[in-house]
């Protein structure tokens, strides 16, 4: 989730250079899909806030390859990812420890749905299913999409398998404003007549007020997106690990 980059922030430092160069080998940002479920998704952006999305794929083993579309039971599905992503160990050690305790006073006690139902094979995230503050909104045989919502703050999580790769895409989307949000305000297009008339009293330079607000907007995101972007690539290592480890097991995956 896009608000929980800056509570990370300064646990992600504890990194060290070769492991954050190791994951940026591992994971690759990628271009959303256009016809994707997060590409077709769009908020209610308003004349404010604008609409964010990234996406990032990491390979997996060959041997998963071998089973890709072969209806076997032991082949990988999207529920399986998705499943893989609340319970993986960059996600239980951040976003959990920080809705089930941290936000759990401040959320409205109906909005942090219990987590028990991963624990069943049965539970296929479909439309309608809530896993803590996610609830899935579109669903297709290998891609889900979530959205989670906090207070007044909401965004999406997406994971998707392609058919024709051998790979992971893990994807989100919030609402970010809008850089030049109060420039708008002052320079929107207007009728030639009006604009010269206007022109004559508009001042030389932004009031400090816009010009200040522009800049912190610039200077916070400029922060928050490369913060973002780390942390997204270490949930799906963490999130590919899970589902590497566990297909290890002698009887498969777990209950």
């Amino acid at each position: 989730m896009g608000w929980i980059k800056l509570v990370v922030a300064s646990a992600v430092g504890i990194y060290s250079y070769r492991s954050v160069s190791r994951v940026n080998q591992l994971v690759r940002q990628v271009a959303v899909p256009s016809q994707s479920l997060l590409g077709k998704y769009n908020s209610q952006t308003t004349s404010k806030l604008k609409e964010y999305k990234d996406a990032y794929k990491i390979t997996l083993p060959p041997r998963f390859k071998l089973l890709k579309n072969t209806g076997s039971l032991e082949e990988l599905y999207v529920q399986e990812f998705a499943r893989s992503f609340f319970t993986c160990k960059i996600f239980n050690a951040f976003e959990r420890p920080l809705l089930t305790v941290g936000l759990k006073r401040a959320l409205d006690k109906d909005a942090l749905t219990n987590d028990e139902v991963l624990k069943y094979k049965a539970f296929k995230f479909k439309v309608r299913d809530k896993v803590l503050v996610w609830k899935v909104i579109s669903r297709e045989h290998n891609e889900i999409l979530m959205k989670w919502e906090v207070g007044n703050l909401s965004g999406t999580t997406w994971f998707y398998i392609p058919s024709d790769e051998n790979v992971l895409v893990f994807g989100s989307s919030f609402l970010v404003p809008k850089e030049n949000y109060g420039e708008e305000k002052l320079y929107k297009s207007e009728p030639k007549k009006l604009y010269i008339e206007a022109a004559r009293t508009l001042p030389d330079e932004l009031p400090t007020k816009a010009k200040i607000k522009s800049t912190l907007v610039k200077a916070v995101f400029s922060v928050v997106t490369p913060i973002h972007k780390l942390y997204s690539k270490y949930l799906l290592l963490s999130t590919h690990n899970k589902i590497v480890n566990e297909k290890l097991l002698p009887k498969g995956r777990p209950e």
